[in-house]
């Protein structure tokens, strides 16, 4: 349990500017909980404030109550989730705000990418607002989410705010090969329930 700092000033070029969480090998796990946190003003190459990587084991922390803000990421600007040979990573957020944070390359909050057979990066979304994040040169302006070579990714968002992000494509939320569930939220542009934008999830 990780609860009430503030971690600030961080600098990682090559995971997470403030924290990482590495489960490498089928029976690694990482799954904190982090309980009114504030990352701001970290930087790094996986997550300019955080970077879980499931490489075979399991990453499932609980992040409640807390803030990411002006963080700076290559990929991710504030978390990059990333799952590979075979492993989990299944971050569990709840009452979140990620605002202001800057990625170069996908997501500009967050960047979920699972990558072969057994792989899997869901993150669940409750309570969460994303606002005034951008993806400088990249996809997915709060969110990047990416299955690839089997790989599962099914991230669920509800109650959830998507407002004023920005990108070079999907100001909002970028998906390729992922099935986002998204209820009872708030996506900017998604043409509301009407009118809803399939590409969204």
């Amino acid at each position: 349990v990780i609860d009430g700092f503030i971690v600030t000033g961080g600098d990682n070029n090559n995971g997470g500017g403030g924290l990482t969480c590495l489960a490498q090998g089928a029976s690694a796990e990482c799954s904190p909980r982090l309980a009114r946190m504030q990352f701001v003003g970290n930087r790094g190459f996986s997550g300019g404030a955080m970077a879980l990587l499931a490489y075979g084991g399991t990453v499932e922390p609980v992040i409640e109550q807390s803030l990411f803000r002006g963080n700076a990421g290559t990929n991710g600007g504030a978390l990059f989730v990333n799952a590979d040979g075979g492993g989990r990573a299944n971050p569990d957020l709840t009452n979140v705000t990620l605002h202001g944070n800057r990625s170069n390359n996908g997501g500009g909050a967050l960047s979920s990418l699972a990558y072969g057979n057994a792989s899997e990066a869901s993150p669940y979304f409750r309570g969460v607002t994303f606002t005034d994040n951008v993806s400088l040169a990249g996809v997915g302006g709060a969110l990047a989410l990416v299955g690839l070579n089997g790989a599962a990714s099914a991230p669920l968002l509800q109650g959830t705010i998507l407002w004023g992000n920005d990108a070079t494509w999907a100001d909002q939320i970028y998906v390729d090969a992922a099935t986002p569930t998204i209820r009872a939220s708030v996506v900017q542009g998604s043409g509301g329930s009407v009118a809803w934008d399939g590409t969204l999830g």
